[in-house]
């Protein structure tokens, strides 16, 4: 028997609670396969990993130590 998968639907409930700023504008198919989201803070949309939403990781352009500093921000 193969494990059951889980729906769209049950992603954005569990997104709700683990992260409020992020909204989720793509379909979720599964924990592996990124899923297009936007930054309520900055507006900034990407694909992430549903997984690593999950666990708590957010927006890259928030998140200034992974974000590519400007010449002049270096």
């Amino acid at each position: 028997m193969g494990r059951k998968r889980k729906t769209h639907e049950k992603f954005i409930e569990e997104m709700r609670v683990a992260n409020q700023n992020i909204d989720i504008v793509g379909t979720y198919v599964d924990s592996r396969i990124r899923v297009e989201c936007r930054c309520k803070i900055c507006d900034n949309e990407w694909k992430a990993v549903p997984g690593e939403l999950l666990r708590g990781y957010g927006c890259p352009n928030c998140t200034h130590s992974r974000r590519k500093k400007t010449h002049e921000e270096f």
